[in-house]
């Protein structure tokens, strides 16, 4: 039942773009909090919110503040059986963790057919506009509450994480592929045989957002090239934001084009990584052409697949940065090996197949692995944990650097906090 609830929860999105009808949003529970520390927590039994409280340490807050719980009901990308407080002062930070304990309804185990032992606290990070995870400190069953720790106020919730990367990233998700160029005149369609569905395109249109640099003409015919590769449900808007890659290379790096593909993630990787070898062959226009790939998460597959399966392609790629990328499978998606009817996830994503830790698709790659000519540069992302077991929040460290591929050799290898982070990048390709 899940796997199909939760195909049937991204198409919703892909169909409705999201979240709709506004953010509504009751205050249940308010109090006045000074230095000296306390707690604000819902005693209505009645209440969906029953339980919910934020503890404030001593010393916590440098002055009063009224502390307010609100329940919110509209917002983006979480599921309707979700259950959301709001704790405000908005953006209000602390000296110390404060505690948080969030409630969560049989709805959401009901409906959704969500194991209750993966559900995990979430906070809604407003710069990156989604979910992002909190380290679960205590997880009581008997009241279907979460307690974590936050140094900030924000949207709280407890959410699955399959379920929730599936839903806030389904509507970034394309059905056709495209090349972002600055350049709006550059237009050029392709459908070879075996390719992608869909065609390429340069960013013309209300709908589609003007990045990179240069024209696909000069991309063709030049050798100082970039080509960036997003990943899974994602776009090549991943290299635009907070901190954006694409703007740091051209104002620090020589590149006289940079390139942001943006592909529909849910096929096969080798079908992808097909498709994307036609589309350098038929983009290039000169002998001389050549490019460097940045390529995220399961981009870095992607790339990897059209060095190590098409003969041929390494003289066209100088460098290839992978970035937090699962070269041994992800964890995420292994936890949909243990759900009921997740073929019907795959049906309609086969490139979560593709993801699972030992997978055919990974053990062919992984076991035939020979040197190419291409530099590879390897980041992988350690916001939390230790060792190969640390995270970026999606991929592991061990995976991310391909630990156990026999012989694998990247000629750099980055521990950055944050995975995508501009700086990191181009230390990797200078």
């Amino acid at each position: 039942m899940r796997s199909a609830v939760l195909c049937l929860l991204v198409l919703t999105v892909i169909a409705c773009g999201g979240g709709g009808g506004g953010k509504k949003k009751t205050i249940v529970a308010s109090e006045v909090i000074d230095s000296r520390g306390g707690n604000v927590e819902v005693f209505n039994p009645n209440n969906p919110l029953h339980g919910a409280m934020v503890d404030i340490p001593p010393g916590a807050l440098s002055s009063s503040e009224t502390i307010t719980i609100s329940a919110v009901s509209g917002e983006n990308d979480a599921p309707d059986g979700a259950l959301i407080i709001d704790l405000e002062p908005s953006g209000l930070t602390f000296s110390s963790p404060v505690q948080i304990r969030i409630p969560y309804s049989n709805d959401l185990l009901r409906d959704f057919d969500v194991p209750e032992s993966s559900l995990s606290p979430f906070y809604y990070n407003e710069n990156l506009d989604q979910w992002d995870p909190l380290t679960k400190q205590s997880h009581d069953s008997g009241t279907n509450t979460v307690v974590a720790t936050s140094t900030h106020f924000s949207l709280f919730a407890v959410l699955d994480p399959v379920m929730i990367i599936l839903s806030q990233r389904a509507r970034r998700l394309s059905g056709e592929a495209r090349v972002y160029v600055n350049d709006p005149q550059d237009a050029k369609r392709w459908d070879s045989a075996g390719s992608l569905l869909g065609g390429i395109y340069s960013s013309t249109g209300a709908n589609q957002t003007r990045i990179g640099k240069g024209t696909l003409d000069s991309f063709g015919r030049t050798s100082n090239n970039c080509l960036l590769i997003h990943g899974f449900t994602s776009n090549a808007l991943t290299f635009i934001g907070p901190d954006d890659i694409i703007e740091y290379l051209k104002a620090n790096s020589s590149y006289d084009n940079i390139v942001a593909i943006d592909y529909p993630s849910r096929f096969p990787i080798e079908t992808i990584a097909r498709g994307l070898r036609n589309t350098l062959l038929d983009l290039k226009a000169s002998p001389t052409f050549r490019t460097d790939i940045v390529a995220h998460s399961m981009g870095g597959l992607v790339a990897r697949t059209l060095l190590e399966e098409h003969s041929g392609m390494p003289q066209y790629v100088g460098r290839l940065v992978i970035i937090g990328s699962p070269l041994e499978g992800s964890h995420i998606a292994d936890l949909l090996a243990f759900f009921p009817l997740r073929a019907g996830a795959t049906a309609v994503y086969p490139a979560l197949d593709d993801l699972q830790s030992g997978s055919d698709f990974l053990r062919r790659l992984n076991s035939r692995w020979t040197p190419v000519t291409t530099e590879y540069f390897v980041i992988a992302g350690s916001r939390s944990g230790t060792g190969d077991s640390a995270s970026d929040g999606l991929v592991r460290v061990g995976s991310a650097r391909g630990a156990s591929i026999p012989g694998f050799v990247v000629a750099g290898s980055l521990l950055p906090g944050n995975v995508l982070s501009a700086d990191i990048c181009d230390r990797a390709i200078d």
